[in-house]
């Protein structure tokens, strides 16, 4: 571990990673505006900040790095604020002190770009060093940090203003100074970036590099660049989490998936964002060339800070659930699997799910065997991402048993926990549901062990289903249970008669996870499975996981030209699955076409958020009235589908107001130089 007494990238064998990207996971969350992009969240839910800073240092960071970036006082003044400046900077320091201290991580302060920079007007001069006098003022009177990150700065003037204001109003203290770079070499105000890095070098700052705008692939190539001309002074590589290329080096203007003549920046990103296995690759790359100063900004979540803490040889305590395979049903080895898996008409019930995913990229879950132990062993992060599902827009909260039945459990030896694990998981979810007036669902799913060679599998499935399905009745019933992701109908219709027979007068929701072609794995074609459930008794009948939206609604759409009736479920998985690759698990590495991304390497094949909200549209269109999104699914998808039925969760608030936007916005109170006119000839 880094220890508090060093400077940033000081020793030559130890490397600072800095967890980045505040605000794009708080946008993506639900708790922050896009546009403006100013912290509120610190002072209006201080709890999730402290989460976060948590998590992050659960998943490898060195640093806890107070969340004060565009907590400065032109983005206060820009969304009428400016009464709260004060508050939002010490509540901040004090919330990231607070980790730090409990711990044992190193604390930064932040400062950042003013967005007030003008060649037109020198004034800004003096309002910036105003601005940053008053923020390094407010660090060192709570307690000061261990160094302070100054970043972000698209002019060198900025830059070098900054690092004058730190050794002033914070002496003693280092500063990491990163700039970040638009189109081309130059900086906004013609400084070349070699020139910029070297200069600042030479007036003393202690690291210097990029942060934020370009990717991995775009930003290595300018520190190794500033190695080649003798830079001496330790470097800094904070790049996105984006896929940026040579002829869109900078994030700001990738374009649209689907309309290319659309910019996807800020809210439809997700399909450029990088594969674990990329930023780990870029990872050891940077530290190869002797960086030592590292960490993911704008886009950045807890798996990337992982991956980039394993890339390096470190075991954070998130590597508890680094991926086993050896479990998985489908891609496992283990020899105990079973080898044959190897409302009303205007109503719509959206349900979030992927609480598997959410906490595998969190840090909470492990890969390969999907077991909730986080349920047991982190109750109130279920707690809580039940809440963020509920503020995004869920109309429902799913009680957190998937995988928790006896199979998984036995897996991982894990048995005697069966029952606790299932009991808190369903009253953490009645808790939330009371909470919120929401309804609330009893979860029960596929158990891996459907074997055509083996009839025993019937009773032993019987068995399973029927105490899940009684501790639920147990713990106070449901408002309905969804039995899902099946990939057998045998197994299907057991569900059903289980659910029946244990909970009876329960409403049902039974759906499929389809692989490849028609059929299920028992052979029976997935319409007939659809039509033979729905004439069961079935409430809602229809598809879950496995297939994307652009592979799920085909089907239905088919159901429903075959006359079902029954209410049909659309909850596919967020990935841009097609006719070659139909179910997620099989789509390929983006590096390597002979390797399969599932389950690391998927986010490339992340849909964006005007995707998921165009495939609601067409699924409501098509009558679906319960739909949702599985494996992959995070709040902003929730919200996406949520917004694109018309509604207004609580966390709409958030919505993107791009006027607010320092460079694409159209608030007349805002610098021209960095707005459109200059985007479009710099970025």
């Amino acid at each position: 571990m880094v220890q508090c007494a060093h400077r940033p990238g000081e020793a030559d064998d130890e490397t600072v990673i800095c967890a980045e990207g505040y605000l794009f996971e708080f946008e993506r969350r639900g708790y922050l505006q896009a546009g403006g992009y100013v912290p509120e969240v610190v002072i209006e839910h201080p709890e999730l900040v402290e989460g976060l800073h948590r998590e992050f240092v659960h998943a490898g960071s060195d640093v806890v790095l107070a969340f004060t970036y565009y907590a400065h006082r032109e983005k206060m003044r820009l969304i009428g604020r400016e009464e709260d400046l004060e508050k939002i900077n010490r509540t901040a320091l004090r919330l990231a002190r607070k980790v730090a201290d409990d711990t044992g991580t190193l604390m930064a302060g932040n400062i950042c770009n003013l967005n007030i920079y003008d060649q037109a007007d020198p004034s800004w001069e003096g309002r910036a060093h105003a601005m940053f006098k008053e923020q390094l003022e407010w660090i060192m009177e709570e307690g000061g940090c261990d160094f302070i990150v100054a970043e972000t700065f698209f002019a060198f003037a900025e830059a070098k203003l900054a690092l004058e204001c730190v050794r002033k109003y914070a002496k003693g203290i280092p500063v990491v100074v990163s700039f970040n770079l638009k189109r081309g070499d130059d900086l906004i105000d013609g400084v070349l970036i070699q020139d910029a890095l070297r200069r600042l070098a030479e007036a003393g700052a202690d690291v210097v590099g990029l942060n934020c705008g370009r990717g991995p692939a775009t930003t290595l190539p300018v520190l190794e660049e500033a190695r080649r001309n003798g830079i001496k002074t330790p470097l800094s590589f904070v790049p996105v989490a984006y896929r940026t290329d040579d002829e869109n080096p900078n994030m700001i203007t990738l374009k649209d998936v689907d309309d290319k003549g659309k910019i996807a920046f800020p809210s439809d990103l997700d399909p450029w964002l990088c594969s674990r296995s990329q930023i780990a690759s870029y990872t050891r790359k940077a530290h190869a060339l002797g960086v030592r100063f590292m960490g993911i900004c704008c886009g950045n979540a807890s798996h990337f800070t992982r991956a980039m803490a394993e890339a390096l040889g470190r075991q954070p305590p998130a590597s508890r659930y680094t991926a086993d395979m050896t479990k998985h049903a489908y891609y496992g080895t283990d020899p105990t699997l079973i080898d044959f898996n190897t409302q009303e008409d205007d109503e719509t019930i959206i349900c979030a799910e992927g609480y598997l995913f959410e906490f595998e990229r969190r840090g909470f879950l492990k890969a390969g065997g999907f077991v909730p132990e986080v349920v047991i062993e982190h109750p109130e992060l279920v707690e809580g991402l039940h809440r963020e599902f509920v503020h995004a827009g869920s109309d429902v909260v799913l009680a957190f048993t998937y995988y928790a039945h006896r199979e998984k459990m036995r897996i991982i030896g894990r048995e005697a926990d069966l029952e606790k694990i299932n009991r808190t998981a369903l009253r953490l979810a009645r808790k939330v549901a009371d909470d919120t007036g929401t309804l609330m669902a009893g979860n029960i799913c596929n158990l891996n062990i459907y074997d055509q060679a083996d009839p025993s599998w019937e009773g032993r499935a019987h068995g399973m289903f029927k105490e899940q399905l009684e501790w639920i009745m147990e713990e106070g019933g449901c408002d309905f249970i969804l039995a899902e992701t099946f990939f057998a109908y045998a197994e299907a219709k057991l569900a059903l008669e289980c659910v029946r027979k244990y909970a009876k007068g329960i409403p049902v929701v039974v759906s499929f996870n389809l692989k490849r072609g028609d059929d299920l794995i028992d052979g029976v074609l997935i319409q007939d499975a659809l039509r033979r459930l729905a004439e069961a008794g079935a409430d809602v009948v229809g598809l879950n996981c496995g297939r994307g939206p652009a592979t799920t609604l085909p089907v239905l759409e088919e159901a429903k030209q075959n006359g079902i009736k029954t209410p049909l479920a659309f909850v596919p998985v967020p990935y841009r699955t097609d006719d070659e690759n139909p179910n997620f698990m099989t789509l390929k590495d983006v590096n390597d076409n002979g390797k399969i991304a599932f389950p690391l390497d998927l986010d490339p094949w992340l849909c964006s958020r005007s995707q998921i909200a165009s495939y609601t549209r067409k699924a409501h269109a098509l009558g679906v009235r319960f739909m949702g999104i599985c494996c992959g699914n995070a709040s902003h998808f929730t919200r996406a589908m949520a917004e694109a039925l018309g509604r207004q969760p609580p966390a709409s608030r958030y919505t993107a107001d791009m006027s607010k936007h320092a460079y694409y916005g159209t608030d007349p109170t805002l610098i021209d130089f960095n707005t459109q006119e200059v985007c479009k000839n710099k970025f």
